[in-house]
C-alpha cells in the first residue's frame, strides 16, 4: 500500500503545519506546535540537512537507499493503489527519565494531519487514502530514543514493528540528529531490512 507514500506524507506533514513566515522575519511559526526547542525549519535550512537544531555536527541526509536496495524510481510494483484507508501504528519512545514523551492528543492530531493532507487540505490532490490510529505503543529506552547507531533501529523495530507492508509504523524519538526518515518502498521485499519499513520522527516536530 505504497509504504514510501505513506512514510513521506508522515515526514512531510509535519512542515505542512507550519505557518508561513512574514516577509522578513525570517522565522516561520510552528503552528499548533509551539516548542522554540525545536524548529524543524531552521533545521532544514542547516546545510540541508533535517537535524535537531541543538545537534552542533554537520552530518549528511541518512543513506536510506543503502538498506533499501534503490530509489522509487523504475522501480516495479505490485499495483498502483489510488486509494483505501492504511492503519498506523504508532510507537512513543522516550528516555527513561521521560524526555521524548508524546501524549494521545498530540498522536491524534497528527493522524488528522495525515488525512487533511492527502485530502488536499493543504493543496494538492485529493489522494482518496485516509489514516486510522490502530495501536499506540510507549517505550522507555533510551538507545532507542537517541537512535546513535543502526543497530538501535533494527532493535527497536523489530521489537515494536506491528501489522505489514500495507500499514504505517512511526517511531517518535530523538531523531537521532535528524528531522526524521523512512526507506523506499523495496524494503519491503528485502528478508534482512523489512522490518526497517516505517518511518521515524523527532518527537518535537509533532503534529
Amino acid at each position: 500500500m505504497l509504504p514510501a507514500l505513506a512514510a513521506l506524507a508522515a515526514v512531510a506533514a509535519v512542515a505542512l503545519t507550519a505557518t508561513p513566515a512574514t516577509a522578513g522575519s525570517g522565522h516561520a511559526s510552528l503552528g499548533v506546535c509551539e516548542d522554540t526547542t525545536f524548529d524543524f525549519l531552521a533545521a532544514l535550512q542547516q546545510t540541508g540537512t533535517a537535524r535537531g537544531a541543538a545537534d552542533p555536527t554537520t552530518r549528511a541526509e541518512k543513506d536510506t537507499v543503502k538498506y533499501s536496495g534503490g530509489t522509487e524510481v523504475g522501480q516495479k510494483t505490485p499495483g498502483k493503489p489510488t486509494a483505501g484507508a492504511i492503519d498506523v501504528y504508532f510507537h512513543v519512545i522516550t528516555k527513561t527519565d521521560g524526555t521524548g514523551a508524546v501524549s494521545d492528543a498530540t498522536i491524534a492530531a497528527q493522524i488528522t494531519v495525515l488525512n487533511q493532507t492527502f485530502a488536499g487540505w493543504f493543496g494538492g490532490d485529493v489522494t482518496g487514502f485516509t489514516f486510522r490510529l490502530a495501536g499506540t505503543t510507549r517505550s522507555a529506552n533510551n538507545a532507542w530514543f537517541d537512535q546513535a547507531t543502526f543497530a538501535d533501529e533494527i532493535a527497536m523495530k523489530s521489537a515494536l514493528k506491528a501489522g505489514d507492508s500495507a500499514d504505517l509504523n512511526i517511531y517518535s524519538t530523538s531523531g537521532g540528529g535528524f528531522l526524521g526518515w523512512a526507506y523506499y518502498p523495496s524494503i519491503t521485499a528485502s528478508n534482512t531490512y523489512g522490518v526497517l519499513d516505517g518511518v521515524v520522527l523527532h518527537y518535537g516536530s509533532l503534529p
